[in-house]
């Protein structure tokens, strides 16, 4: 398909990314489009970044964004994930990128919303298999850059039983949170192997935790957006905009999402203290996917018009 490279190169410099990250995340972005643009076409695109929310009940909600839902052409309903991931090294490839991704809890996540999730954009899917089929793929930044498992992506499927135990622990911690709340002003989780160990690289909150300051914890409607990505932000306001979060409830509701449910596991107590804060951890690894992402979605929407116009 002719594709318009104008209109990718404008959401590139969208991203408000600037800098070294702009520029590997653009050379990323160039790398996708020219190994598997063509192929994903072959594929009708339904949707591109669409946000979602599981109602788990009317205290707890799970947030994320789908990269892409397409239609296969035997009119099966899948998910997508794009990623960037380091290069090639000994002990990381593309076997070790797959099996990483296929067993953590942000699939999960995505095929559940793809199963039970309402979208903000008002749609829904008809189709959606069981197991549901999320295809992942990932480019490293290498010289030059490899696709990973390969060009084509692979599907991780998931089964009824993974989504109940996934969407399980997600409300165990929602209970949690809410009961921890409740305890007063206290630290959360005392300082411990977590605060290290964490890809080698020391929590930003270990000193303070280790001098025992207490932050106190912030629950009112303009706390709640707070610690989110902009994606995330968008749907937790429309909860709060439809009122399905409101002054009367918000210090008994949790929303999670995938990111926020790893932050919670590796330590309550940043957990805690990220949710109060402003916003995602500044880094050039996520500036650079914040650029793929925004090439991306530039690329698909057009396929989706595409879709649109048959």
């Amino acid at each position: 398909m002719e594709l318009d490279q104008v209109k990718i190169l404008e959401a590139i410099k969208a991203s408000g990314v600037v800098g070294e990250a702009l520029e590997e995340g653009a050379r990323l972005v160039d790398h996708w489009i020219e190994e598997a643009a063509e192929f994903d076409s072959e594929n009708e695109t339904l949707a591109v970044e669409e946000k979602f929310y599981i109602e788990l009940d009317p205290l707890t909600f799970v947030v994320g964004t789908q990269d892409r839902i397409f239609r296969t052409p035997e009119g099966e309903v899948c998910g997508s994930e794009w990623k960037s991931t380091k290069h090639r090294t000994k002990f990381w490839n593309e076997e070790e990128w797959f099996g990483s991704i296929s067993k953590s809890h942000q699939v999960v996540t995505y095929a559940a919303g793809l199963r039970y999730g309402s979208f903000l954009s008002g749609v829904s899917f008809s189709g959606v298999g069981s197991p549901t089929r999320i295809l992942v793929r990932a480019v490293s930044k290498s010289n030059p850059p490899e696709l990973w498992p390969d060009y084509r992506g692979r599907f991780v499927h998931v089964g009824s039983d993974r989504l109940v135990a996934t969407m399980g622990a997600y409300s165990a911690t929602a209970a949690a949170i809410r009961a921890m709340r409740r305890t007063g002003e206290h630290i959360w989780q005392v300082p411990g192997l977590q605060c290290e160990n964490k890809f080698r690289k020391v929590c930003p909150f270990y000193e303070s935790c280790l001098a025992s300051e207490v932050v106190p914890t912030r629950l009112g409607l303009d706390s709640v957006l707070r610690g989110f990505s902009p994606g995330s932000k968008t749907i937790v306001q429309h909860l709060v905009d439809v009122g399905k979060i409101n002054v009367d409830n918000v210090g008994e509701v949790v929303v999670l999402s995938a990111s926020s449910l790893s932050s919670y596991q590796q330590c309550p107590e940043r957990w805690r203290r990220e949710a109060g804060s402003a916003g995602e951890e500044e880094s050039e690894a996520l500036d650079v996917g914040t650029v793929l992402h925004a090439g991306l979605a530039a690329l698909y929407e057009q396929q989706m018009k595409k879709g649109e116009g048959k």
